[in-house]
């Protein structure tokens, strides 16, 4: 383990600012919590910018970017200094097939230690907002179909280091009739991920939402264990105080399919932490 402090713990590698506007804090907040959360990898990973048409609430505006990478991080940083937490500069980025152009040329000039790819939009109709909205793409069923689509294209597409919270619709406690449809589909996409050396984030923002479940649900978790997978875990921390949250939790999930480490990334280099 890279941490100056050996006693240390778990990499959180999802983390929100306020820069995106929807997370709430001060960056030596969530700093002062990586260090009382005992973990020894801090990435913050706040929302890449959209493309034009989507509302910026839901990331950093091009214009203000700057203020994440020469503002909030060096303030992350020097709180971290001497702590023995290592400061990591992630993102995480909207999956949007067919309006990338502008994003991954973006993504390409920023050092960023890792990227975590996730899916938060069909087409233009939020996910994770309000279920009423499902509606404009057909409703519960067509949601969860395109959502397993959405993911199969974007773990070919590939150039990213971490899958973000891979069964997201479950956020509301509502799911298709056949949910293990849904499960079975992921099948050959965490071959591929394990191909292209991808990991998966369990993300226990999930038993902060109404499903009160780790996002993905177990059967994901040991399918991603069988295919070669590598995990990571992350908080999705849009508040200080969840920074490093429930991740005795996620080490108990590891653990039960047959995990003995997770992962974590320095310039986008692969690095394993054993749980013992």
């Amino acid at each position: 383990m890279a941490s100056a402090n050996s006693k240390r713990k778990y990499a959180d590698l999802h983390s929100h600012t306020p820069l995106s506007g929807h997370a709430a804090g001060e960056a030596e907040e969530y700093a002062a919590q990586a260090i009382a959360a005992g973990l020894a990898f801090y990435g913050c990973s706040d929302h890449f910018p959209l493309p034009e048409g989507y509302p910026t609430r839901c990331c950093i505006p091009f214009d203000q970017y700057p203020l994440y990478r020469d503002d909030w991080m060096p303030r992350l940083r020097k709180t971290l200094e001497g702590s023995g937490v290592e400061l990591l500069y992630g993102t995480e980025f909207d999956f949007l097939p067919g309006r990338m152009e502008r994003t991954r040329p973006a993504m390409e000039a920023e050092p960023f230690d890792y990227r975590i790819s996730s899916i938060h939009f069909i087409g233009e109709v939020p996910v994770d907002n309000t279920v009423e909205e499902w509606d404009a793409v057909g409703g519960t069923e067509k949601m969860w179909e395109l959502y397993a689509e959405y993911m199969a294209q974007m773990v070919n597409e590939g150039n990213f280091e971490i899958i973000g919270h891979m069964d997201l619709p479950k956020k509301f406690n509502v799911y298709p009739a056949d949910r293990t449809k849904y499960v079975l589909a992921m099948h050959d996409i965490l071959k591929v991920a394990a191909e292209k050396g991808i990991c998966m984030e369990l993300n226990t923002a999930g038993l902060r939402k109404a499903a009160k479940e780790i996002y993905p649900v177990p059967a994901i978790v040991k399918m991603a264990f069988d295919a070669g997978v590598g995990l990571t875990f992350g908080s999705d921390s849009h508040l200080p105080r969840e920074v490093g949250q429930d991740f005795d939790l996620a080490e108990e999930l590891a653990r039960s399919v047959g995990y003995k480490c997770i992962n974590t990334f320095r310039q986008k280099q692969r690095i394993e932490l054993p749980f013992d």
